[in-house]
């Protein structure tokens, strides 16, 4: 019983700093949509995202989406899950983090970001806003 606390207790310890890890960078990823630098959220974005998206594309398709919303007015985060395989991706270390958004025009928004650690460094995989 204890050896089975104590493993519990490790992979608590351990997911913790790559949890926040992931939160601060998904964050910091969507502080570059909420200041418009949407070619900069493409460069910053994994190499999956950008070998899936072009950029001129992601640029027109988030710019659609995020000018409507109207500026940030709170975000927080909702959950963060930690896997290592998606569906129609390849396997890897991945953080599922959700963040419950309010903008100007839309005051309950959930932000859906799938992060792929890339090296040292999460990196978004996926946005979905909804």
């Amino acid at each position: 019983m204890k050896l089975a606390a104590s493993v519990i207790f490790a992979a608590v310890l351990f997911a913790a700093p790559a949890s926040d890890q992931a939160d601060t960078s998904g964050l910091a990823w969507l502080k570059l949509l909420d200041s418009g630098k949407y070619p900069d959220s493409w460069r910053e974005a994994s190499t999956y995202f950008r070998s899936r998206v072009p950029q001129k594309q992601w640029v027109t398709t988030v710019q659609g989406v995020r000018t409507p919303l109207g500026p940030l007015v709170s975000r927080y985060l909702a959950i963060a899950t930690f896997t290592k395989t998606l569906s129609g991706a390849p396997d890897g270390r991945y953080a599922l983090v959700q963040f419950q958004t309010s903008f100007q025009n839309k005051a309950n928004a959930a932000e859906i970001l799938t992060l792929i650690a890339d090296g040292e460094k999460w990196r978004v995989a996926e946005y979905i806003i909804r």
